[in-house]
Order: C-alpha cells, then sequence, then structure tokens
C-alpha cells in the first residue's frame, strides 16, 4: 500500500545468490546414492514469481490451497525440468530432496517458472541456471527471510520505510542489510573485480620491463 511499492514477497534465498546444492529423489526413478546433487531448494512466498517477474510456464503458483495441512507441493524451475523430468508432464509428478525416507517428505509439482539467474559458485564472474525447487512458505516457515521489494519509481529513505512497516507489525523483528540489485550485484563482483585490476596491473607491469628489456 505504500506509493512507490509495486509489490513485495519473501525468500530465503538473496536474489543471484547460488550454492552448491543437493539430491533429488524422483518418484518412479532409482534414489540418488549421495546426498550431494545440483538442486537448490527456496521458501517464498505465493506472490514470489510475481515481484521475481518469474513466467509461470504450465500449472499454477502457490495459493490459499497450500496450507500447512494439506499435501506438500513444490514449484520446479525450467531448468529442473530439463535435466530431472524430460519427456514427461512435471504436473503432478512426486520428488523429495535428498535421501529422506519419510513419507511426507514427498512434495507434488503442481508449478513451473521459468529460470532465475544464479552466480556460478565454480565461476565468480559467471550466471548459471541452477535446478530449483520451490516450497511455499506456508508449508515450510523460515526463521529467517529475505523481504524482497519491486518498485514502481524510487522512494526516498526505503531503510528507514521498512523499519516503520515492520515495527507497526511487531517491534522484536529486526531489519538491517537493506540493499538495490545494483549494491547486490556490486557487493557480489568486488572480489572478482579487484582481482581483475590486480592482474591487469600486473599484466601492465611486465609489459613495461619487457619493453625496456628489449630497449
Amino acid at each position: 500500500t505504500v506509493p512507490g511499492v509495486a509489490g513485495a514477497a519473501l525468500s530465503t534465498r538473496e536474489p543471484l545468490s547460488g550454492q552448491i546444492g543437493g539430491a533429488v529423489t524422483i518418484d518412479g526413478k532409482p534414489p540418488p546414492t549421495s546426498r550431494l546433487g545440483d538442486v537448490d531448494s527456496e521458501t517464498v512466498s505465493s506472490n514470489f514469481t510475481d515481484v521475481m517477474d518469474l513466467a509461470l510456464l504450465l500449472g499454477r503458483k502457490f495459493d490459499g490451497r497450500d496450507r500447512e495441512n494439506t499435501a506438500q507441493v513444490a514449484v520446479v524451475n525450467q531448468r529442473f525440468v530439463e535435466e530431472y523430468l524430460r519427456n514427461r508432464n512435471p504436473l503432478g509428478a512426486r520428488i523429495k530432496m535428498g535421501l529422506d525416507t519419510s513419507a511426507n517428505a514427498w512434495l507434488t509439482i503442481v508449478g513451473v517458472v521459468a529460470n532465475a539467474e544464479r552466480t556460478n559458485y565454480f565461476n565468480e564472474m559467471s550466471f548459471a541456471r541452477q535446478p530449483i525447487v520451490y516450497r511455499p512458505l506456508s508449508q515450510q516457515p523460515a526463521r529467517t527471510m529475505n523481504l524482497l521489494i519491486r518498485m514502481s519509481q524510487d522512494v526516498a529513505d526505503l531503510g528507514a520505510l521498512l523499519q516503520r512497516e515492520v515495527k507497526a507489525l511487531d517491534a522484536r523483528v529486526p531489519v538491517f542489510g537493506v540493499e538495490s540489485m545494483d549494491d547486490v550485484l556490486s557487493r557480489t563482483f568486488a572480489q572478482p573485480r579487484l582481482r581483475t585490476r590486480l592482474l591487469g596491473a600486473f599484466a601492465a607491469v611486465a609489459v613495461l620491463l619487457g619493453a625496456i628489456g628489449i630497449y
């Protein structure tokens, strides 16, 4: 309702952040032999895809049907379908993260969304399209969340605005680390950028010394 705010959502992941994922079990296929894999899991609020502008490709988004006492569901990205559910309809497929053997660990896929770019864990200067399983916040609460805000216009002193709004809900909840996406990008590439500049400086010195030696 605040002027200039087009939408807000919650997520357990910071935008663009990449990490080493885990294995996934697909119903009807042999289970993985290790917990290691490339699948990331993210808990989000129902309007996450709208705020992050992720197109819905198949099925539905999370909604009021997805409650704590209803069937456990998931939305996956296109990369997940390409890697694990190729040549089959992903809607209705059952998956579970890792090697969990409990009966309530199974998740039913209800939707497929477009890929979101993530930083490449093994290559800091590139992005990767990692397989992602999204879980609804209503079924998998988290202790710490990131508040993602899509702005339709600049809002003066966004940090103070957030502090005021959150304090009105619960004064015990801290708000910290307020950044724009430009700030996130700059921080993400700060170390690789520094190393690149140092490498360029050393190369320039080497060329200068070589030129002096030839002279």
